[in-house]
């Protein structure tokens, strides 16, 4: 009697990938929201064009790594693989599809932006998705379901929304909590594009494929350690950034504040 094949490797470890999928979106959202409050906040605007773009590589790194990692154990029977250009054009394209998620910011802190911005960013998560599944070059070919395509982005935009309100509107933007309340506002953004993420995949019927064309070009355990290991390091390196970057501010602060009292008195 003939044995079945094993699942591929990434298939065994899902759920710990399915997590992992979750932590660096979780991080890269938090990097992201922290460095574009911090834009919001500074007069030069060098230092904003830079902190803007930070923001946007982080969002953008973080989506396109949640969706390798996804996309990557979702074919239980074969193993899959990418194109290297594909998956190189899904990270740029995700940087910018990010920056342009998070630009609306620049003109004001109100619920119409978050709105605008927490769709640009969801319509960003459904075609980071498209493009790695398109990356991949399954066979025999993707038959996309249009009800499970449909709904993705509107689970993703509400969540998005959310979190952006919750981040730089609510209580995350003031508040002695702030810091907390901007954790969930992040969880809640990575919670919406993972559970888009998984809408999509299902669209596409990546389970029911049989191969993958591009499985000898870029295994999908390559993509992984890349999305896994690199992307939440970089996200680490940001978050150090931000916490140094808020000690500079909590500084700058009080002199400025000491400097205009000594004024005061001395025009006094």
């Amino acid at each position: 009697m003939d044995e079945l094949p094993a699942p591929p490797p990434l298939a065994q470890a899902a759920p710990l990938l399915m997590v992992m999928a979750f932590v660096v979106m979780l991080l890269a959202a938090h990097v992201a929201t922290g460095y574009t409050l911090h834009a919001l906040r500074d007069p030069r605007p060098p230092v904003r064009w830079g902190l803007r773009a930070a923001a946007a590589v982080a969002l953008g790194t973080g989506l396109w790594a949640a969706m390798v990692l996804g996309l990557s154990i979702e074919a239980q029977s074969y193993a899959i693989g990418f194109s290297v250009n594909g998956v190189v054009a899904a990270w740029a394209g995700a940087v910018l599809a990010a920056a342009l998620a998070l630009a609306p910011w620049a003109l004001g802190q109100r619920l119409s932006i978050a709105v605008a911005s927490g769709a640009l960013l969801a319509a960003a998560a459904l075609a980071t998705e498209v493009l790695l599944v398109r990356s991949t070059g399954l066979q025999p070919g993707v038959a996309w379901r249009a009800e499970a395509l449909a709904l993705a982005p509107l689970l993703a935009a509400s969540g998005c929304i959310g979190g952006f309100w919750l981040a730089f509107i609510g209580p995350g933007h003031h508040g002695r909590r702030r810091r907390r309340w901007r954790w969930l506002a992040a969880a809640m953004l990575a919670f919406a594009v993972v559970i888009a993420q998984d809408l999509v995949l299902v669209a596409a019927g990546v389970a029911s494929q049989t191969a993958s064309e591009h499985q000898a070009e870029l295994s999908a355990m390559t993509a992984c350690l890349v999305a896994g290991l690199v992307a939440p390091l970089l996200m680490l390196l940001f978050e150090v950034e931000l916490v140094m970057r808020r000690g500079v501010v909590a500084g700058v602060v009080p002199q400025a504040r000491r400097k205009r009292v000594r004024v005061r008195r001395t025009s006094a």
